[in-house]
């Protein structure tokens, strides 16, 4: 069991960085959330610039327990590997950085080709073993140089990979990826596209949480977040993604990879959640307005709606909101 600091007691949700990918959004950087339990982090995906708003949002980095990626694309894992290289080194009179052992959890091998257009290689596609393996071996001047300042990273992460399988089950029950005495950490896969992709919940004393990851509408979703206090998930709004110049047409590709705003009340609906925070949004570069993702969220779904920002702060519990 952790041992809360005094006025670290309970568990809260900081939203570090909430734009959907690829492109870069002003106001919104990577997604990456930190769940913090009694002072120990547990972060799920890790977009670009995650590092500097863990920093800023006043979070330790020697409390960091675990890192959960839900898939591989490029805007979730975009500042992973930078977690540690930079997190593990410390400056002194600064707050201490990575020194003990992380749990990652996140994908294998992804097996399933993408389709015929390939111009950057063909499956099989690195896990997350892989990722690492390619980025040591990418920035090997790097940490050979710093070797005599910083504990070496190999030792700083745990990782434990997710067979990734060639499609969604919706019979597949969620199985637990990491339990302490603090946490137990669930997984469901979910559909995005032709990518192995999951979803979250973390229970913990104080309540739990799901996270969607970005997925079509899911009944694995529902399924994971019934019974929990807040349900996490990415949204959507086509509308937008049309104004930005991607033809209509592409919507039935679109939905497979993203929940549509007005599916996502229907999700939460369903799973009887009383909280949903929407996150991720796409497109980030193109922002709507909160209350239009509201309204259509209001369909169907009539309990809490919080629309993310970035380091916005909530308490799991649904008494301390």
């Amino acid at each position: 069991m952790s041992n809360p600091e005094p006025g670290q007691a309970g568990a809260r949700l900081v939203f570090l960085g909430t734009a959907g990918g690829p492109t870069p959004a002003i106001g919104r950087k990577g997604i990456a959330t930190a769940l913090v339990v009694d002072g120990d982090v547990y972060l799920i995906d890790a977009g670009y610039g995650v590092l500097s708003q863990y920093l800023d949002a006043g979070l330790r980095l020697d409390r960091l327990r675990a890192v959960l990626i839900t898939h591989l694309h490029g805007d979730h894992i975009a500042d992973l590997f930078n977690l540690f290289m930079f997190g593990a080194n410390t400056v002194h009179g600064q707050a201490p950085g990575i020194s003990e052992p992380v749990d990652v959890i996140g994908p294998g091998t992804v097996q399933t080709p993408l389709g015929p257009l390939q111009p950057y290689g063909e499956a099989p596609y690195a896990g997350l073993a892989g990722f690492f393996e390619h980025s040591y071996a990418a920035q090997a001047l790097t940490l050979n140089a710093w070797a005599m300042g910083m504990s070496d990273i190999k030792n700083l992460v745990r990782l434990h990979e997710i067979p990734v399988g060639a499609g969604v089950d919706p019979a597949t029950p969620p199985f637990t990826v990491l339990e302490n005495d603090d946490v137990r950490i669930t997984a469901t896969p979910v559909p995005q596209h032709l990518i192995g992709s999951f979803a979250y919940r973390i229970d913990t004393r104080h309540g739990s949480v799901v996270f969607s990851g970005d997925t079509g509408p899911s009944r694995n979703v529902s399924d994971l977040a019934r019974g929990a206090d807040i349900l996490v998930h990415a949204v959507m709004d086509f509308e937008a993604v049309v104004a930005e110049g991607f033809p209509a047409e592409l919507e039935p590709l679109f939905t497979q990879v993203h929940t549509e705003v007005r599916d996502v009340g229907r999700v939460a609906a369903d799973a009887g959640v009383p909280c949903l925070v929407l996150n991720h949004f796409v497109p980030p570069s193109r922002p709507t307005p909160p209350e239009q993702w509201t309204k259509r969220i209001r369909h169907d779904y009539t309990g809490e709606v919080i629309i993310a920002e970035d380091l916005l702060t909530i308490p799991l519990a649904t008494g301390d909101r």
